[in-house]
């Protein structure tokens, strides 16, 4: 609900009063629904939305998957609650290592992928003569290169077990 949209937004250090949020988010809701409404086919817009969340999911399943495995599924609890410093805080709060792999993952599943709607270019090449029977590769390739890149740029950044506490109930592997 647009209660907690804003509350959300706050959250993410959004430096504006929760009722000018709200209303701003109202605002983009009724833009969105306008014009779901004005296309000729709500399902065909649906469809290619949902299609196309592959190209940025699949490549942060891959981030977030490798980086428990990085860790081995040991996260400092305190840390990660922590607004500013400690382990995970990265530079300035940001953590470039995944945000890189994200993006470039992003771009190559992009560059492979078949929507039905978008027909990426290295995909097209498969199938010359009809590009929209050519195999969608997008989520192989998100998960391939964004995993390959966090994994080169996050060699020897795992937590180390004796600083990270598990949680209650987990059993040393």
């Amino acid at each position: 609900n647009l209660y907690s949209s804003g509350l959300n937004l706050q959250t993410a250090g959004i430096p504006a009063p929760r009722s000018l949020i709200v209303v701003t988010d109202t605002a983009l809701c009724v833009i969105i629904t306008i014009v779901a409404v004005a296309q000729s086919s709500f399902y065909n817009l649906l469809n290619a939305f949902v299609a196309s969340l592959s190209i940025w999911l699949a490549p942060w399943v891959a981030i977030y998957l490798l980086d428990w495995v990085l860790r081995r599924g040991r996260y400092d609890l305190h840390g990660l609650a922590n607004e500013r410093g400690g382990p995970y805080w990265g530079n300035g709060g940001v953590r470039w290592n995944g945000v890189i792999a994200l993006l470039i993952g992003m771009i190559g599943a992009g560059l492979f992928a078949n929507t039905g709607y978008f027909v990426g270019p290295l995909t097209a090449l498969l199938s010359p003569e009809h590009p929209e029977f050519a195999p969608d590769l997008g989520i192989a390739a998100g998960v391939v290169v964004a995993g390959v890149l966090y994994l080169i740029m996050n060699r020897g950044h795992a937590a180390s077990p004796t600083d990270s506490v598990q949680p209650e109930g987990a059993q040393d592997a």
